[in-house]
């Protein structure tokens, strides 16, 4: 593996000779799949530009520079920065902004206006009627002083929409604002394929793209998390060089040799032996919000109802985020004693902190004293290695992804790892990664643009759809 990559993968405890016969992958099993990615690796490769986009993200330097340029702006008289946006349009900056902020950044007083801080970051990314008022409470006079990032790459995404709406109406109606110097909208460049971008440039809003070949769930590194990052203080270019550095590591067509080939190939040869689930398992507090990101990048990528060449296969693992060491002692009891189904990753952070802080410097009682001269960090390593120890001990299928710290660099190279490992996951799987039909359906569901039954019975469709739960939403709507 090229000494540029920081992050490591471990699949050790994946295998026969850790975790037994039954439970653990047979080596020559492995071995035999070594083609089958040469293969692969060969054809993403192809349809790289073409189709699938996300790979050249990091390369998109012009972009990267209007950004920079834009945040800096921004800063100049933002005190907070809201994005608005839903599912891929929002997990990806979340994940930027918990894992390279302090974790009590959104807290804290907003920087002085003027100051060159960088502005407080928050992402709303649910329509729940109680969130909106409750932000809106919280922002109070504040709202002159604040930009509103509207995502979504259709431009018609019924949830983030009515945000846009409210947003552009509220500052309309406000003393002071400005909504087409308060707004920025991330859309399709394309204005035939999305309406926001046609508003916007009705309304003179300043814009930024989605290419046309990145989903939702794989533009974090597009202008959709980039923006949002950089406002908030993150270096994007070193967010871009890690991704760029292990991107050139997974075109890598010898799987030994390839991260993402090595990780998908080993959990899909678990879902072959009966489980299903896979679990993202961070021992990082910062890292939290990852876990979140990969359960939709997984999710959608891989749960399908139809394959490639078979209908009706409903096939795909499920992800369950966790995080350590919280879920010790609240699901790790199911993890380690329950039913042989799932796999387990755990992200470990070398340097969880560049503050090392000590547990207790005075006397303590004697029942305590195994923690005494001991540090919060000497603690949570030590559960880590128990708890991995422990899943391999009972036969519960794990690897490890190793991070020396959690930087920017990582971030980018984490992002790029498991995009590139849904990828070759859904190759296995026989499935279209980047469709998204389910996902689809919900959203027609949303905007209720099916054609009208002709009565009120349910009906189904031929892709399985249920027509009339689109009207009784559509007559609810109207009543």
């Amino acid at each position: 593996m090229s000494e540029e990559i920081k992050v490591q993968l471990n699949t050790d405890y994946l295998f026969q000779d850790a975790i037994g016969k039954e439970h653990g992958i047979a080596p020559a099993d492995f071995d035999a799949m070594t083609e089958q990615i040469s293969h692969i690796t060969a054809d993403i490769q192809k349809r790289r530009g073409g189709d699938i986009g996300f790979m050249e993200l990091p390369y998109d330097g012009k972009l990267a520079e209007e950004i920079v340029k834009k945040s800096a702006e921004i800063k100049s008289w933002c005190r907070n920065f809201v994005v608005l946006g839903i599912g891929g349009s929002a997990l990806g900056n979340t994940t930027i902004k918990n894992a390279l902020q302090h974790s009590f950044h959104a807290q804290r007083p907003p920087s002085p206006q003027g100051s060159g801080g960088n502005p407080r970051v928050f992402v709303l990314d649910n329509i729940d009627p109680v969130l909106i008022k409750d932000f809106f409470d919280f922002l109070g006079d504040q709202l002159p002083q604040t930009a509103f990032n509207v995502i979504t790459k259709s431009g018609s995404t019924a949830e983030t929409m009515s945000q846009f709406l409210h947003v552009r109406d509220l500052l309309d109606r406000t003393e002071g604002c400005d909504s087409a110097r308060q707004m920025i909208l991330t859309t399709d460049s394309d204005p035939e394929k999305s309406l926001l971008r046609r508003i916007g440039r009705e309304n003179g809003y300043y814009m930024l793209p989605i290419p046309a070949n990145v989903g939702g769930r794989f533009s974090v590194l597009s202008a959709v998390g980039l923006l949002s990052a950089a406002v908030g203080g993150c270096d994007i270019q070193n967010l871009l060089d890690g991704a760029a550095a292990m991107e050139q590591v997974c075109c890598n067509d010898n799987l030994y040799e390839n991260p993402a080939a090595v990780y998908a190939c080993g959990l899909f040869r678990h879902y072959q032996m009966g489980k299903s689930i896979s679990v993202m398992l961070p021992y990082s507090h910062r890292l939290g919000s990852l876990a979140l990101w990969y359960c939709q990048l997984w999710a959608e990528s891989l749960g399908k109802r139809d394959g490639l060449d078979e209908k009706d296969i409903f096939t795909g693992p499920t992800p369950i985020a966790s995080i350590g060491v919280t879920d010790q002692h609240s699901v790790m009891q199911l993890y380690q004693d329950g039913p042989f189904d799932k796999v387990i990753t755990f992200l470990e952070v070398h340097q969880c902190s560049q503050i090392d802080v000590p547990i207790c410097e005075s006397d303590v009682e004697p029942e305590l004293t195994y923690l005494q001269d001991k540090s919060f960090n000497d603690l949570f390593q030590a559960e880590l290695a128990a708890t991995r120890c422990a899943l391999r001990d009972k036969q519960r299928a794990n690897c490890t992804l190793y991070l020396p710290e959690v930087s920017e660099r990582t971030l980018g190279e984490l992002f790029m790892l498991f995009e590139y490992a849904v990828t070759y996951s859904g190759y296995l799987y026989g499935v279209d990664t980047f469709d998204q039909p389910g996902v689809e359906l919900g959203k027609k569901m949303a905007q209720a643009i099916e054609p009208e039954l002709e009565d009120d019975s349910v009906v189904k469709s031929h892709d399985g759809s249920t027509n009339g739960l689109i009207n009784t939403w559509k007559n609810m709507c109207r009543s």
